[in-house]
Formats: structure tokens, sequence, C-alpha cells
């Protein structure tokens, strides 16, 4: 910015000492090594074509003192022209900006794309928030005692003497004294009883063979199909093989050999 400065009396003065010595700038600048356009400026008061303050006011006393003048006054006038400078150049404080609420300025300007991203933001916030209050809150941790469950079995009640099961024995494989009157079917596949002692080679196919002395009222069972009998009282027994009865094995005493099943001739 350009201000008009009229040279001052005390400038003026400076001035006229230098021509009264009959000294030119350039002589000064030979003298005190200022340059010439800084020491018109300062004999015209153009203190705007100076350098910075700390430089000028120093050009000043130096000066002044080679030429034998009182600084105080040019430097009294220079603080006056910075004063008024910095008052010129100190701007009105600006108003406050506008404020405008942030939905008002997407409407001023027609940014649609703008309101679409900032609703499709608060749907998305507004999910997760929904999502994380739909868990509870204090949700406890499994331990690992509770998460395997209790295999022992509850302990059964006591039973008194009347609750209690009557013991039954197993049923005996091979010679039983009095069989039940049901059996299995597997073991009904031969079935022999004896009437009087006998004695008995039973021969299976798939199993060694086994000796026997029946007595009376004795039963041998055998789940197998195949068979080679021995039979030293074949009218001491009763054979029956797969559920049917087989007649006339022989006299008492006598010693028979039968093969089942029986091969029809």
């Amino acid at each position: 910015m350009f201000i008009e400065q009229t040279p001052s009396d005390n400038s003026q003065k400076l001035k006229m000492k230098r021509e009264s010595l009959g000294l030119s700038p350039d002589d000064v600048f030979k003298k005190i090594r200022i340059r010439t356009r800084y020491i018109e400026a300062i004999e015209n008061s153009e203190f705007d074509q100076l350098p910075d303050p700390v430089y000028t006011k120093n050009f000043i006393k130096t000066y002044a003192r080679f030429l034998n003048i009182d600084e105080n006054p040019v430097l009294q006038d220079y603080d006056a022209y910075l004063n008024a400078h910095r008052e010129e150049q100190t701007p009105p404080p600006e108003p406050p900006p506008e404020t405008k609420s942030f939905f008002a300025s997407f409407a001023a300007t027609k940014n649609y794309w703008g309101i679409l991203l900032v609703l499709i933001i608060f749907i998305s916030i507004w999910l997760i928030l929904k999502q994380n209050q739909s868990v509870p809150e204090d949700i406890n941790t499994p331990t690992a005692a509770s998460s395997v469950p209790d295999t022992t079995p509850p302990a059964a009640p006591a039973l008194t003497d009347s609750q209690a099961p009557a013991i039954v024995p197993a049923p005996k494989t091979g010679v039983t004294d009095n069989p039940p009157a049901t059996t299995d079917a597997k073991k009904s596949v031969l079935l022999i009883t004896a009437g009087q002692e006998t004695w008995l080679r039973i021969k299976p196919d798939n199993s060694p063979p086994v000796q026997l002395l029946l007595k009376p009222g004795e039963k041998f069972e055998s789940s197998e199909e195949f068979f080679n009998l021995d039979i030293g009282n074949a009218g001491g027994i009763k054979i029956q093989y797969k559920g049917r009865s087989i007649e006339n094995l022989g006299k008492p005493g006598e010693v028979i050999h039968i093969r089942l099943p029986q091969v029809k001739q």
C-alpha cells in the first residue's frame, strides 16, 4: 500500500547538513557504507523505501552521528510512521462465519449424493447398535465342568426284601437237569433227553467232539446243525432235531451211530 509522505524538518536537517559539508550521497556511501538510495530515503522521510526497522534505525543513527546531528528526532519520526503504518495495515476483524446446520448446508448445495451417503451411514450405525442390543449383556462362559454332561448314573433306590427280584441262575449249555419249557430257536436245533443212563459221543461238524454220560432227567442242547452221534444206549434217550422227534432209535443197551440230518435213502 502506497502512503504519500512529506519530508519532515528533522530529515531535511540531515540533507542540509550533508550539502553544507559538500558531500554527495555517493560520498556518504564511501564513508559509512550505507547505500545512496537509503540515504536519500532517510532525507526525504520515505520510510517505506527502507528495509526492516532493525536495519533502518541503525542506518539513521549511523548517518546522523556521521553528520554530528542528534538522531533522536529522526528516530521519533520513524517510530510515528511505523505506528501509523501498523494501524493502516491491521485489517478489521472479520465477522464470524455464518453457521448452518449440517442438513441445511446439504440442502443449500443440493448435494443429494452426500445426503444419501449420510443416510446410509446412519442406517448402518443403527443396525449395528440394534444387533448389539439383541445380544444378552451377561453371557456366562460355560466352564469345562458344565460343558461335559454328567454320566454318573443316579443311585438306585433301596429295595425291601419283598421288592428284591429273585435270583435266577443262568441256564446251562450242554447238559441240563430241567431246562425251561421254552428254549431259544438256536438252542433247539438238537435236544437229547435221557430216560436212562446213557453214554454219548457228539461230534458237530464245526466243533470238536464231546463225550457225555447223561443220567435220567438230564438233557443236552446244541445250536449246531450237522452232527455225528455215537449212542451207547439207544433205548435210553429221546432225540429232537429241529423240533421233530426221531423215533425208533434202538433197544435199551444197543449201541448205534447216526448222522444228523439223516440222509434219506
